[in-house]
């Protein structure tokens, strides 16, 4: 996870499909805990503006809403899953 989350950072220019991998993400298989990792090593407002997109469309779903609730913690450095990870200093 760390190797693409160093060539993203490396490679500005691939912000629109990473964010598009990202976007599909969101709605797809990748587990919650992947996309935190994420989410926390680049902070691109433009993810946290397709959390709240994707918020906005299920803003009833029990079971959606605590995944959503997660991810858009990961954009705070006080980000509690942080210590989980080596990276971020677990």
């Amino acid at each position: 996870m760390s190797e693409f989350l160093d060539a993203a950072l490396a490679h500005p220019e691939e912000r629109a499909f990473i964010l598009q991998l990202f976007a599909d993400e969101l709605n797809g298989r990748c587990t919650h805990e992947f996309l935190q990792f994420y989410i926390h090593g680049l902070r691109w407002p433009e993810m946290l503006a397709l959390i709240q997109t994707e918020w906005g469309k299920y803003p009833e779903d029990m079971r959606r809403l605590p995944i959503l609730q997660h991810l858009r913690d990961a954009f705070s450095d006080r980000w509690e899953d942080a210590e989980f990870y080596k990276r971020f200093g677990g």
